[in-house]
């Protein structure tokens, strides 16, 4: 009969294990803020490309009630403002730089900021809106989880 190894025992891991956040909340972190740039670099260039919204099925009434004449504004800030903070942050992600995780609280909070004013500014919802909202939460909510705990207390 072969000898079975026996494990070492693990020590138990204190509360104020200051520990990395493990890699796959980091890769899912990533992910999420990845295809939060993807997005809306695509569908901020649609609307800038073709203003009237009809490539991504976005109706003009919504605009003739605010004083917009396209959504070539609305796209192009979201291409470059929330396209390029959700990019930073996932290359901050991607690099695992000290400041990641305050980049990728910021991109959330920028996203969420676009989508309350872009609803106030065309006084209706538009599928876009809840869109990046759920990513925006997505973000934040995987940013807590990839937070220690000792950090989260200071």
């Amino acid at each position: 009969m072969p000898k079975q190894r026996r494990k070492k025992p693990t020590p138990p891991r204190s509360a104020s294990s200051t520990a990395p956040p493990a890699p796959t909340k980091q890769r899912q972190l990533f992910a999420v803020l990845a295809s939060a740039a993807a997005f809306a670099v695509v569908a901020g260039g649609l609307l800038a490309v073709k203003p009237t919204g009809e490539l991504l099925a976005l109706s003009s009434d919504a605009l003739s009630l605010n004083g917009f004449e396209s959504y070539r504004v609305p796209g192009l800030l979201l291409a470059l403002l929330i396209g390029g903070t959700q990019a930073r942050a996932a290359l901050s992600v991607m690099k695992r730089e000290a400041q990641r995780t305050r980049l990728a609280v910021i991109a959330g909070a920028v996203m969420i900021a676009y989508v309350a004013v872009l609803a106030l500014a065309l006084r209706r919802v538009i599928w876009l809106q809840p869109v990046l909202f759920g990513l925006a939460a997505v973000e934040l909510i995987l940013v807590a989880a990839a937070v220690p705990r000792q950090a989260r207390r200071r």
